[in-house]
C-alpha cells in the first residue's frame, strides 16, 4: 500500500490510497443520495406532499385524482354543488367536474413547499420566485393521510 503526503494547511498528515477511495466512494453516495431524495415522487403522507400531488392533478387536468386529494369538508361542498348542477344541466355532474381548476393553480412556477401545524391540522405555504408568489392552504389528516382544504 503506498501512502502520500496530502498538501494541506496542516503538513504530515498522510492518508493511504485506500482511504483516498474511501471517501471518494462516501461522497459519490452522498451526492446519489441527495439527488434521489430531489427526484422523490412527493405522497400524501405529508402536507407538503399533498399539496403537491393536489396541484400536479390540477395541472394534469385529472379532476378524479384532485378529488380523492380534498378534505371531507371540501368534498361535501363539491358534491352539493354537483348536485345542484346536475338539475339545472339536465344531466350528472360528478363533483370532480366542480372544480375550478384556474383558481386553485398557482400561474407562476413552485419554488418551494412548507408546513406549519401540529397533530392533524396543518397551514401549507407555497412559495415562487418573487415575494409575491405565495399562497397558504390548509390541510387536514384523515385516517393517516392528509387532504386538501380548497377554499370554494
Amino acid at each position: 500500500m503506498r501512502e502520500e503526503t496530502l498538501r494541506t494547511a496542516r503538513p504530515g498528515i498522510r492518508r493511504t490510497e485506500q482511504g483516498r477511495r474511501g471517501i471518494r466512494a462516501a461522497a459519490a453516495i452522498l451526492v446519489a443520495a441527495l439527488a434521489a431524495c430531489e427526484q422523490e415522487e412527493p405522497t400524501d403522507e405529508t402536507p407538503e406532499g399533498a399539496v403537491r400531488l393536489l396541484v400536479g392533478s390540477l395541472q394534469a387536468r385529472d379532476g378524479d385524482a384532485a378529488y380523492a386529494l380534498l378534505a371531507p369538508e371540501t368534498r361535501r361542498e363539491l358534491a352539493r354543488r354537483a348536485r345542484a348542477a346536475s338539475l339545472q344541466a339536465g344531466r350528472t355532474v360528478a363533483p370532480s367536474e366542480m372544480i375550478a381548476v384556474e383558481r386553485h393553480v398557482p400561474r407562476w412556477e413552485i419554488r418551494d413547499v412548507a408546513a406549519d401545524g401540529q397533530g392533524d391540522r396543518a397551514d401549507v405555504v407555497v412559495r415562487g420566485a418573487a415575494a409575491t408568489e405565495r399562497a397558504v392552504v390548509q390541510a387536514v389528516r384523515v385516517d393517516g393521510r392528509w387532504r386538501v382544504v380548497l377554499p370554494l
